[in-house]
């Protein structure tokens, strides 16, 4: 499957999950404001988690608010350089953040 530009290829992304898997995607709270325009227009049920406090990541929150989300739902992470923010976990946050997503069949 082709997609024209990053946003057309997560439109694509976010339709075949929301048909294939699970409609329901959170998003960071603090995220590219397309996001949820795509979102949306996939038919997807979007919802924010926690990332920032202030200028720095909240990362009590941020895991308390994907303790709570729904198992086998989809999570919207930034891989590096969080848009807008350019706030990154560390690279044990990271770990712990991908045992969260396995054990909660993200």
């Amino acid at each position: 499957v082709q997609g024209l530009s990053g946003t057309g290829g997560l439109r694509l992304c976010f339709e075949f999950l929301r048909r294939h898997h699970s409609p329901t995607v959170y998003v960071p709270a603090v995220t590219w404001s397309n996001h949820w325009n795509v979102l949306r227009d996939a038919g997807c049920d979007a919802r924010p988690y926690t990332y920032l406090d202030g200028i720095k990541l909240d990362w009590p929150k941020l895991v308390a608010d994907l303790e709570q989300a729904e198992e086998g739902a989809i999570i919207l992470l930034h891989l590096c350089a969080h848009n807008p923010s350019g706030v990154d976990p560390s690279s044990e946050q990271w770990r712990e953040l991908c045992a969260l997503c396995q054990r909660k069949r993200f």
